[in-house]
C-alpha cells in the first residue's frame, strides 16, 4: 500500500513538474515584459532555488494561497468567455458607450435630428438646441466608441446662430471631410433655408459664402429638411416652400463655395406642385447624377407618400412615372419621410401610414422608372406594427441589400426608439431583434429620427430623449452581421464599377465613375475605394457603406494602379500614358481628398506597391528601355532610388506580405519575365534582382499585372499576349502552374482575406473569373464561377473587407524613413487552451508548481 502511494506521489511529482515548466515557458514567452523570476521577487529563477526556499516557508499556507489564486486567475478568463456570448443582430452594441446608447446635453433642450458617419468611423449628429428661448443649430461628434470627440470644437459639441431661431434638420459629410448641415432660420417673420458648412475641427468654413453660412429665400416660408452631396461637390437641399398659401416641394443646389448653382433651373432653385399641399422631406442622389426627393402630398387627413425625380439641370425627369412624379396610397394618412437608393438603382421610401387612428411604419420600393416594385411584398408596399403608434422617420440600405428603417414607437409620452429591418423581398429579417424589430428605451420620451449604417454593418440611430419638456441628443448603436468581403471591379468600357458580394458571387451594385476606370485600391478599414479614371485624369472616391461616389480628385495624366498607405492616410496615384517617360505620382491626403505633392522622375508610372511600414512606394515604369522601378521615400516624397530590373519595360509590381521582396513583371523583346528584387534594407543585396523566371518566350510574352497570395507563397502574373495567368512558387521562383482562358488584356486579380479564392478580371464580355486558390481544395487552381459584368471589365479589382471596426482618426506621425524601416513584429504565441488567457496559463503553472513541490516534499519525507 505504501509502495503504491509512493509511486502515485512520484507520478504526480514528475507530471506536475513537466507541465509546470512547459506552461511557464509558454507563458513567459507570451509575456516577455513580465519575467516570472522578477515577478516572484527573483525567488523562482530556477527549480532548485525555488525548492530550497520553499522548505523555509510555511508550506501549507503558501500551497493553499497559490492554488486559490491560481484557480481564481484561471477561472476569470473562462468565466468572462462564458458570460460574454457574441451579440446577435439588433442587440445594442456594448462597445459603444458601454451599453450601446448615450445622451448629450448642450445646456438647454436639445433635439437631435440627423446622423452621418465620417469615413474614419466618427459619428456626427445634427439638430438644434434651445438655450434661453433661442434655437440654434447644434452638432455633436463622437468617436467610434461613443465618447465625445474633443478634437471637434474642443469638447465635441457646438452651436451656430444665424441671427434668429435656427434648426438643423439634416447633416452630410463631403468627400473632403467637411460637414454640411441644412435646416431653417426664422428671420423677419419668415422662414428661409439655412445651410452651414464646417471644417473637420468644427470651425465654420469661411470659404463657404465668406462666413460658413447661407440662407435662401423662395418667396414664402421655406424649410430645408434634407441635404445631399453630389460627387462633384455641389450641395442639394430639399424641403418645402409656402408661396400663395400652399406648400410645394422646394429644392436648391449650391456650388462648392456656397453660391446658388445657376445651371440648376436657371437660378439654383426649383419648386414642384403635386396638387394640394406638398412637403419635401428627404433627398438622395442617384449614381447617374439624377436627384430624387420624397415627402408627402395632399391634405390632412388624406396625404399620400410623394416622390419626384429631377434631371441634373433641375427639370423633372419625364422618364420617371408620369412627368417625373409619383404618389403612393397605403390606405390612410400616409407620410413619406426618407428616401434611399439601392445599389441596383431601385428607390426605397420610408415613413408611416395612419389607418383608423393608428400609425405603422410604411415602406415602399420603386423600380428605376418610378413604378412600384412588385417583388417587394408583392405590391411594392409594406407596413409594420410594433404595437401602439409607430412612426418611421429614416431609411438606410445595408451593404448586403437589407433595408433598415428607424423611428419611434409607443403611446403618449412613453415612446421608444424603434428599428425594423427588411429583406430584399420586403419581409422582416427574423434574425434581427425580435422578428425583425427592436425598440430601445432611454428612460423617457425617446424619439428616433435618423439612421446611418457604418461600413462594418453596425446601425446608428440618432434622435432625442427627455421628459416631454426638456430633451437631450440621444444616440444608439446596434450590432449586425459582419458583412462578407466585396469585390470592386472597374469596367473599362462601361465607365462604372461592379460591386460583387463574394458570399454569393453576385453583383449587388453598379456605380458610375469617370471615363475609362482602370485601377482600384481600398483603404485598410474598407470604408473607401479609390478608382482611377484613365481618360478623365481623376480618381473617384467610393463610400463603401452607401456604394456612392463621394468625391472626385483631379490627378495627373493617365492615372494607373494606385496604392493606399498602411494607415490609410495617403493615396499614391501613378500617372502615365504608356507613350512617354514624363510620368508622375500624385500624393493624396485621404482625410480631405486633396493632392498634397507631385513626385516626378518616375518614368511612365504604371503600377505601385507600398512597404508594410509605409516608408517606401515602388513604382513600375512602362516606358523603356531600360526596365526600372523607382523607389519613393514617403517621408520626403522624392525618388530615393532607381532599380534596373533588366529588359525593355516593367509593368506590374507587388510586394511580399513582409515587404522583403518585390515581384516585377518585365517585357523584353516579346519575352515575358518575373523578376524578384530584394527589398530588405538590411540585406547585402538590397535593391538588386535576386531571381528571374522566364514565363513566356517570344512572341507570346507580355506580362502585365502581378498579385501575391496573402500568405506570400505564390505570385500570380497576368499575361497580355497568351491570356494566361502564370502561378509562381516564391520559395524557389519556379513555375507552379499555368491558368488558361483569361481573355483579359490587362486583367487583374485580388484575393479574399483568407486567401482561398481570387477574383480575376477579363475582357470581351467574359466577366470576372472566380479562382479556387485553396491548396487543400480538390478544385485548387480551377475556375469555379464566372460573374457577368459590363463588357470591358478588364480593369482593376480590389477586395474590401468590412468586418473590422472603423479605424481611429488618421495618424499624423511622419512615416519611417527608408534607412530605418520598422522591423516586423514576431508572431504572437497562441494560447494553448482556447478561452484561457496567458494570465490563466501563468496561474495554471503556479498551481502545478505548487502541486509539484508538495509531491517533492512528500517524496523527500519518504
Amino acid at each position: 500500500m505504501k509502495l503504491g502511494t509512493r509511486l502515485l506521489r512520484r507520478l504526480v511529482y514528475f507530471t506536475t513538474l513537466a507541465a509546470a515548466l512547459i506552461l511557464m515557458a509558454v507563458a513567459t514567452s507570451a509575456l516577455p515584459s513580465i519575467p516570472l523570476a522578477h515577478a516572484a521577487g527573483n525567488t523562482w529563477a530556477t527549480t532548485g532555488s525555488m525548492a530550497t526556499k520553499w522548505r523555509k516557508w510555511h508550506k501549507k499556507s503558501f500551497l493553499l494561497a497559490a492554488s486559490g489564486l491560481g484557480l481564481l486567475l484561471l477561472l476569470i478568463p473562462l468565466s468572462l468567455a462564458i458570460a460574454s456570448p457574441s451579440a446577435a443582430p439588433g442587440d445594442l452594441d456594448t462597445t459603444f458607450d458601454t451599453d450601446g446608447k448615450l445622451t448629450t446635453n448642450f445646456g438647454g433642450s436639445d433635439i437631435g435630428y440627423s446622423v452621418a458617419i465620417q469615413g474614419d468611423g466618427r459619428i456626427v449628429v445634427a439638430g438644434y438646441s434651445d438655450v434661453g428661448g433661442t434655437y440654434d443649430f447644434a452638432l455633436a461628434r463622437y468617436n467610434a466608441n461613443g465618447t465625445l470627440d474633443t478634437t471637434f470644437d474642443a469638447d465635441g459639441k457646438l452651436t451656430t446662430d444665424f441671427g434668429g431661431n435656427d434648426a438643423g434638420y439634416s447633416v452630410a459629410i463631403q468627400g473632403d471631410g467637411k460637414i454640411v448641415v441644412a435646416g431653417e432660420t426664422y428671420l423677419a417673420s419668415a422662414y428661409n433655408f439655412a445651410l452651414a458648412r464646417y471644417n473637420t475641427d468644427g470651425s465654420l468654413d469661411t470659404s463657404f459664402d465668406a462666413d460658413g453660412r447661407v440662407t435662401t429665400n423662395f418667396g414664402g416660408d421655406d424649410i430645408g429638411k434634407s441635404v445631399a452631396i453630389q460627387s462633384d461637390g455641389r450641395i442639394v437641399v430639399a424641403g418645402y416652400s409656402n408661396v400663395g398659401g400652399t406648400y410645394d416641394f422646394a429644392l436648391a443646389r449650391y456650388n462648392a463655395n456656397g453660391s446658388l448653382d445657376t445651371s440648376f433651373d436657371a437660378d439654383g432653385k426649383v419648386t414642384t406642385d403635386f396638387g394640394g399641399n406638398n412637403f419635401g422631406q428627404s433627398v438622395a442622389i442617384q449614381s447617374d447624377g439624377r436627384i430624387v426627393a420624397a415627402g408627402r402630398s395632399g391634405a390632412f387627413p388624406n396625404y399620400d407618400s410623394a416622390l419626384a425625380r429631377y434631371n441634373a439641370d433641375g427639370s423633372l425627369d419625364a422618364s420617371f412615372n408620369t412627368g417625373g412624379k409619383v404618389t403612393t396610397d397605403f390606405g390612410g394618412n400616409d407620410f413619406g419621410y426618407s428616401v434611399a437608393i439601392q445599389g441596383d438603382g431601385r428607390i426605397v421610401v420610408a415613413g408611416h401610414s395612419d389607418v383608423g387612428g393608428t400609425a405603422d411604419f410604411a415602406v415602399a420600393r420603386y423600380n428605376a422608372d418610378g413604378t412600384l416594385d412588385t417583388t417587394f411584398d408583392a405590391d411594392g408596399k409594406v407596413t409594420t406594427d410594433f404595437g401602439g403608434n409607430n412612426f418611421g422617420q429614416s431609411v438606410a440600405i445595408q451593404s448586403n441589400g437589407k433595408i433598415v428603417v428607424a423611428g419611434y414607437s409607443g403611446e403618449g409620452v412613453a415612446y421608444d426608439f424603434a428599428v425594423a429591418r427588411y429583406n430584399a423581398d420586403g419581409s422582416l429579417t427574423t434574425s434581427f431583434g425580435a422578428g425583425g424589430k427592436v425598440t430601445t428605451d432611454f428612460g423617457g420620451y425617446d424619439i428616433g429620427q435618423s439612421v446611418a449604417i457604418q461600413s462594418n454593418g453596425k446601425i446608428v440611430v440618432a434622435g432625442y430623449s427627455g421628459d416631454g419638456v426638456a430633451y437631450d441628443f440621444a444616440v444608439a448603436r446596434y450590432t449586425a452581421e459582419v458583412p462578407p468581403p466585396y469585390a470592386y471591379v472597374a469596367n473599362l468600357g462601361s465607365d462604372n464599377v461592379s460591386v460583387i458580394d463574394t458570399s454569393t458571387d453576385t453583383v449587388i451594385a453598379t456605380i458610375a465613375v469617370g471615363d475609362l476606370p482602370y485601377g482600384v485600391a481600398a483603404n485598410p478599414a474598407g470604408t473607401r475605394v479609390y478608382v482611377t479614371n484613365f481618360v478623365s485624369n481623376t480618381v473617384s472616391v467610393i463610400d463603401t457603406s452607401t456604394n456612392t461616389v463621394v468625391a472626385t480628385i483631379a490627378v495627373g495624366t493617365g492615372p494607373n494602379d494606385p496604392v493606399v498607405s498602411p494607415d490609410g492616410s495617403r493615396l499614391y496615384v501613378p500617372n502615365g500614358t504608356w507613350t512617354s517617360g514624363g510620368g508622375t505620382v500624385s500624393v493624396v491626403d485621404t482625410s480631405n481628398n486633396t493632392v498634397i505633392a507631385i513626385v516626378g522622375g518616375v518614368g511612365d508610372a504604371r503600377d505601385t506597391a507600398i512597404t508594410p511600414d509605409g516608408s517606401r512606394v515602388y513604382v513600375s515604369n512602362a516606358y523603356g528601355p531600360p526596365a526600372v522601378i523607382n523607389v519613393i521615400n514617403t517621408a520626403t516624397n522624392t525618388v530615393a532610388a532607381t532599380v534596373d530590373v533588366g529588359g525593355n519595360w516593367s509593368a506590374g509590381i507587388a510586394l511580399s506580405p513582409n515587404g522583403m521582396r518585390a515581384y516585377v513583371s518585365v517585357w523584353d523583346a516579346a519575352n515575358g519575365y518575373l523578376k524578384v528584387v530584394d527589398t530588405d534594407p538590411f540585406s547585402p543585396t538590397y535593391h538588386t534582382v535576386v531571381a528571374s523566371l522566364l514565363l513566356a518566350a517570344a512572341p507570346s510574352g507580355n506580362p502585365i499585372s502581378v498579385t501575391v497570395s496573402p500568405d506570400g507563397s505564390r505570385v500570380y502574373v497576368h499575361d497580355n499576349s497568351s491570356y494566361n495567368i502564370y502561378v509562381v512558387k516564391t520559395a524557389d521562383t519556379t513555375l507552379l502552374t499555368t491558368l488558361g482562358g483569361f481573355i483579359g488584356g490587362s486583367g487583374k486579380m485580388a484575393f479574399t482575406p483568407d486567401g482561398k479564392r481570387a477574383y480575376a478580371t477579363t475582357s470581351l464580355g467574359l466577366g470576372v473569373k472566380v479562382v479556387d486558390t485553396d491548396p487543400a481544395s480538390p478544385t485548387y487552381h480551377s475556375v469555379i464561377a464566372t460573374i457577368p459584368v459590363p463588357i470591358g471589365g478588364a480593369g482593376g479589382v480590389a477586395i474590401v473587407s468590412l468586418g473590422g471596426s472603423p479605424v481611429p482618426p488618421t495618424p499624423t506621425a511622419t512615416p519611417v524613413p527608408t534607412a530605418t524601416p520598422t522591423p516586423v513584429p514576431p508572431t504572437p504565441t497562441p494560447t494553448l487552451v482556447p478561452g484561457v488567457s496567458t494570465l490563466g496559463m501563468v496561474a495554471l503553472s503556479v498551481m502545478l508548481m505548487a502541486a509539484y513541490l508538495w509531491a517533492r516534499r512528500r517524496r523527500l519525507a519518504d
